[in-house]
């Protein structure tokens, strides 16, 4: 069975060099978006790399607003230190530049022991992160025919409802995330809010707070399901 994870890094605190460098990269891939697919013509109409030009000949729709594709052969990872776990080296326009990464140690550790694949290149303000696609073989777990099964349905309303059955009997129905829907709701109406107003740079920071708030609470509960499988060795089924 293989498994795919994508990690978020951080470029972090690049020099001066590095962030012209990674800003010509990106006004020319923004500039080769625009060109037909044809890798002769990115050759000789861009000075993107060779590796560029190919991501975009076989991988990108004439008009898609794309970040940076950045195939495997071209991505270089490197152990780092103190100041960052990982090093990227990536090739631009005027050379190829190591740059420093920061992320959770989860991905660290998923870095060191994953088969890294394509990656993506994107920026935010000012900010570039690595978006890196790990893969990595796993062996498909031997289940018992009489393991209990934790059943969990996601909805938007309730967004896990899950029930565990034990030996033909339904047992441990539980309710997870009804608060989700009240913190999107509020956030939509501050949002709405602050549109009167006109408040865009506010309304951008509401929608950071608003993920943050979500996608820690979602932890929250796809912990607990995990705990409450764990505990009496149960197989948790997803429904679609």
């Amino acid at each position: 069975m293989l498994l795919v994870k994508t990690i978020t890094a951080k470029v972090f605190q690049p020099t001066a060099k590095k962030r012209r460098a990674l800003e010509a990269l990106w006004r020319s891939w923004k500039d080769a978006l625009g060109s037909k697919r044809d890798y002769a013509f990115l050759r000789e109409s861009t000075d993107l790399p060779s590796f560029y030009c190919r991501e975009l000949f076989w991988k990108v729709k004439e008009g898609a607003d794309a970040p940076v594709g950045v195939p495997k052969d071209a991505l270089k990872l490197l152990p780092g230190g103190v100041f960052a776990p990982w090093f990227a080296s990536i090739p631009t326009p005027d050379g190829r530049v190591r740059l420093p990464l920061r992320m959770s140690r989860g991905h660290s550790k998923l870095l060191a022991e994953c088969e890294v694949c394509d990656s993506q290149l994107i920026k935010r303000g000012k900010e570039y992160h690595l978006h890196i696609v790990v893969s990595k073989d796993a062996p498909i777990p031997t289940i018992p025919s009489h393991a209990p099964v934790l059943a969990v349905d996601i909805g938007e309303r309730v967004i896990a409802t899950s029930v565990m059955l034990v030996e033909g009997t339904i047992t441990s129905p539980g309710f997870h995330g009804r608060e989700v829907r009240s913190i999107r709701r509020h956030y939509a109406w501050l949002r709405k809010r602050l549109g009167r107003r006109k408040l865009v740079r506010i309304i951008k920071r509401v929608g950071h707070t608003e993920h943050r708030k979500v996608d820690a609470r979602l932890h929250v509960i796809a912990a607990s399901l995990v705990e409450q499988a764990r505990e009496l060795g149960a197989v948790i089924a997803m429904g679609d």
